[in-house]
């Protein structure tokens, strides 16, 4: 499975803090959403207000929209 589909099934699930694509191995989550956002996948960005999380530096939470389209191969 590809880091792009990775991210998919994640944001599918409910929107997600960037902190997380850190510990699930991720690193270039930033890249990854970019790059999927050009192949068309509609992911919001905003600040990350999770009242259980307690960052260090502003983090972004990433949301997707309109995720029951999402059936296309991502690569």
């Amino acid at each position: 499975m590809t880091q792009q589909e990775r991210i998919l099934l994640h944001l599918q699930d409910e929107p997600t803090c960037g902190t997380s694509f850190l510990n699930w191995h991720i690193p270039r989550y930033a890249a990854r959403i970019h790059e999927l956002r050009a192949k068309g996948h509609q992911i919001t960005s905003e600040r990350c207000k999770i009242e259980y999380h307690h960052h260090h530096s502003p983090q972004t939470v990433y949301t997707l929209r309109n995720h029951s389209w999402v059936t296309e191969d991502v690569r």
